[in-house]
């Protein structure tokens, strides 16, 4: 009797132990699912964040220049820039849509950016560029991490 037991407990025991690798197989098959799905969407946002920076920063050198121009030889502005000018607006506006104000590393990128569209800024261009890409990049650091972290 105590051979057919130890029978009937060994067989629960290794259908209990198989069950719960099963569950937990699949637990941790949901979870890479699920931050896979997540870093593809952060990377497509990111991609389409870095793109419109990278032509917004075009721009705006461009325009800065043109303004400065404009502003030496009393030419209208924005003149012949206008188009430009506009285009630059949208995708300063299209940034600001794909970034949360209330989180400090966006909050950091929207105030270089705002200090990158100032035509009389005394500090040079190239330098107020850096600073966008130095917090673009840091603000996408953080929200790969914080991805990694769930």
């Amino acid at each position: 009797m105590s051979t057919v037991l130890t029978a009937v407990l060994t067989t629960l025991l290794s259908s209990g132990a198989v069950l719960l690798g099963v569950v937990l197989t699949m637990r941790t098959q949901r979870f890479a699912a699920v931050s896979t799905a997540r870093m593809s969407l952060l990377e497509g946002q990111s991609a389409r964040l870095r793109e419109a920076l990278a032509e917004e920063l075009t721009l705006t050198y461009l325009i800065e220049n043109a303004y400065r121009r404009a502003m030496d030889t009393g030419s209208p502005w924005p003149g012949p820039m206008a188009e430009k000018v506009e285009r630059e607006d949208r995708l300063f506006t299209l940034v600001r849509l794909q970034l949360d104000e209330s989180l400090p590393r966006h909050r950091k990128l929207l105030d270089a950016l705002d200090r990158l569209r100032e035509h009389n800024a005394e500090e040079v261009w190239l330098t107020r560029r850096n600073a966008v890409i130095t917090a673009v990049n840091e603000a996408l650091a953080a929200d790969v991490e914080r991805i990694l972290r769930r």
